[in-house]
């Protein structure tokens, strides 16, 4: 009787399990929502005019090469989404965000609950399936590491590529059992498609699904294949929609044999890098966003995690040649990892949200020996009745949840996100220059200049270091000195956007407006959607007199950053600057001063300045010189000495054409 009593207390206790996810993810991001949008955000998101429209739906499949979310279909969509629904408001992008972990943590509990029931274990861990497919999918829901793929809103590549996987494999799973209905194959196949146009990971999910069957159900790859050989075909097919999408996009310039690494130098690297990912999976103390990981070429460097990493291979191998249970969760870390971790160069080494899906692996390793362990000590073979097992278990996801709620605290700002990144890893020279570029917006100038100096004295030829540097003294008019490393940067790059364009704002600044305007259609050659070189040329060109093509590329950088008040002043002042306006210029001109009035709350002087004229051209001149009047002040204010002239020379025309018959 005691035995059933456990069993039904047991059982009760499992059905809450689902919902115990959903509630210890909630309290584990509860400090998500209002982290902005930081580095990659800015120009797949805010800048992103794709995520801006609906329809049609093709476009998604045509993004430009340099969007991260080129060859991204599905994931495109799903920003695109967010900003229907919500514009800009960022805790609705935390919100897609967190749903789609705590639905991938879901599917997850599924997996190892049926993985545990199948026929190879259910009599060992049968008892216990849902007790441990918990802990393995809380342990993996709370983690800190995965804060960079749910927390950074960016990396929802990852996770709802991990969710899409994850469905992919407990649908499967659920095809695999007898009398099983047609849709749950079908669902299988569906997910991974929708998957292979979410992230290229998806690629090795037929597989470890194959092997999956091998190892759980079938025993042997002929008669997996031959028992469920419709479902293997349609999972095949999907690869044939990654190759689609693949083709359809640009190809990636941070990814391939052509960038700056040899394809053994990065296999060689990847094995410390994946000794970190080991490391942190079991002890997640200093995560960094970007690690800056320099390209190691001395072999008794790499040889510690190369004998580490070549240790645990050999073991892995060695449990699936032999059919053994527990090599799966390891062959799922490391063939997960196998299209970021191989031989094939990434830009950047290590990306922690790269073990997203992976840290699953480890997290069953570990849960499944910890329980084994236990059990052999106490006898007990449940967790829920075992104390010390709930105690431990309890005990270990708590300290995550308060880990991920302390690193979640990281992402609350640009600035506090690079602080950390500087503080995990001190040579991380990307670090040190995004963390100057945040220091230069808050006009923290020497604190800003001591980190390009640091970014440049880790790595002097360092790209973004110099080009970061010389914004900042241009900022404070130092403009040879800026200049010069502007040159600098095109010497090694001529096709360098950023320093084409501020080499055009330089020269712009200095009135040479021929020069300045070359410039800027060169940047715009290689980055075709950039809304600030838009913004300059269109003023440079107004400057010349050009009316209609300033206003074509004040439009064009509107349809990128369509709230950008110093285009929406530009663009109206263009409008009812051109010779004899249209009435329809006009009414259009008057609503854009007025936004971007708005925009600036009636603060800017030469907004106001641009909103006065706009009210004289449509005759209400009271208007037009209560406005100006304001904006006089204002620039009084500021020291405007040339606008504050022509502030004069406006108020007094108003004020003749109102006293004038």
């Amino acid at each position: 009787m005691a035995h059933q009593s456990h069993s039904k207390y047991g059982f009760l206790i499992e059905g809450f399990f689902p919902g115990l996810l959903v509630i210890v993810g909630l309290i584990a991001y509860s400090n998500s929502f209002g982290g902005p949008f930081i580095f990659d955000d800015v120009p797949n998101i805010v800048e992103n005019p794709a995520i801006r429209q609906l329809w049609p739906p093709t476009h998604f499949f045509s993004l430009p090469t340099r969007s991260g979310l080129a060859g991204r279909p599905v994931l495109t969509l799903s920003f695109a989404l967010n900003y229907a629904f919500c514009k800009y408001n960022v805790w609705g992008y935390h919100l897609v965000n967190l749903a789609i972990h705590i639905l991938a943590a879901l599917a997850l509990y599924g997996i190892v609950r049926r993985t545990f029931l199948s026929g190879r274990l259910k009599e060992k861990f049968g008892s216990a399936a849902a007790s441990l497919a918990f802990v393995t999918a809380a342990i993996w829901l709370v983690h800190p590491i995965q804060t960079e793929s749910v927390t950074y809103i960016v990396q929802r590549a990852e996770s709802l590529a991990g969710l899409f996987y994850l469905l992919t494999v407990y649908t499967a799973i659920r095809s695999m059992q007898p009398n099983r209905s047609i849709l749950w194959p079908v669902l299988s196949v569906v997910f991974c498609a929708l998957g292979m146009t979410t992230k290229e990971v998806m690629a090795t999910a037929p597989v470890l699904i194959l092997l999956y069957d091998r190892t759980f159900s079938a025993n042997s790859f002929r008669a997996a294949i031959k028992k469920h050989r419709a479902l293997y075909l349609g999972l095949a097919a999907t690869w044939f929609v990654l190759v689609a999408v693949r083709i359809s996009s640009a190809p990636s310039e941070t990814m391939g044999f052509s960038i700056d690494i040899t394809p053994i130098d990065y296999a060689m690297n990847q094995f410390p890098v994946i000794a970190r990912y080991i490391k942190l999976s079991f002890w997640p103390a200093r995560l960094c966003l970007y690690y800056s990981w320099p390209v190691i070429k001395v072999w008794r460097l790499i040889f510690p995690s190369l004998l580490t990493v070549a240790v645990i291979l050999a073991v892995t191998f060695w449990g699936f040649i032999k059919n053994r249970v527990w090599s799966y969760p390891l062959v799922w870390f490391f063939a997960i990892l196998v299209p970021s971790s191989s031989f094939v160069p990434i830009a950047d080494l290590i990306f922690e949200h790269r073990v997203y899906l992976s840290l699953a692996g480890l997290v069953v390793i570990a849960v499944t020996s910890s329980y084994l362990l236990l059990g052999y000590l106490t006898g007990k073979h449940n967790l829920i009745t075992n104390r010390l097992g709930l105690g431990i278990a309890i005990a270990v996801i708590v300290a995550l949840t308060a880990r991920t709620i302390y690193r979640n605290r990281d992402y609350q700002s640009a600035l506090s996100i690079w602080q950390s990144v500087v503080k995990a890893n001190p040579m991380s020279y990307k670090g040190y220059c995004n963390l100057g570029s945040e220091f230069k917006k808050q006009g923290r100038i020497d604190e800003a200049m001591i980190c390009y100096q640091n970014s440049l004295r880790i790595n002097p030829d360092y790209t973004n270091g110099r080009l970061g540097l010389a914004n900042l003294l241009k900022s404070q008019n130092r403009l040879n000195e800026a200049a010069d490393l502007y040159r600098r940067i095109l010497l090694k790059d001529p096709n360098h956007v950023e320093a084409n364009f501020n080499l055009g704002r330089v020269a712009h600044f200095r009135g040479n407006l021929d020069k300045a305007v070359g410039y800027y259609r060169t940047a715009l050659e290689f980055k075709s959607d950039y809304a600030d070189v838009h913004n300059n040329l269109g003023a440079a060109l107004l400057s010349q007199g050009f009316f209609d093509e300033a206003v074509s590329h004040f439009n064009k950088s509107l349809q990128i950053k369509p709230d950008d008040a110093a285009t929406l002043n530009n663009l109206a002042y263009a409008l009812i600057s051109r010779p004899n306006v249209q009435d329809v210029d006009s009414a259009r001109a008057f609503d854009l001063a007025r936004r971007s009035a708005e925009l600036t709350g009636y603060k800017n002087p030469e907004v106001l300045e641009t909103l006065a004229e706009c009210y004289f051209k449509r005759g209400n001149t009271d208007l037009a010189e209560q406005t100006a009047q304001t904006a006089l002040e204002l620039a009084l204010s500021a020291n405007n000495k040339p606008l504050i002239e022509l502030l004069h020379t406006r108020i007094k025309l108003y004020k003749e054409r109102e006293s004038s018959p």
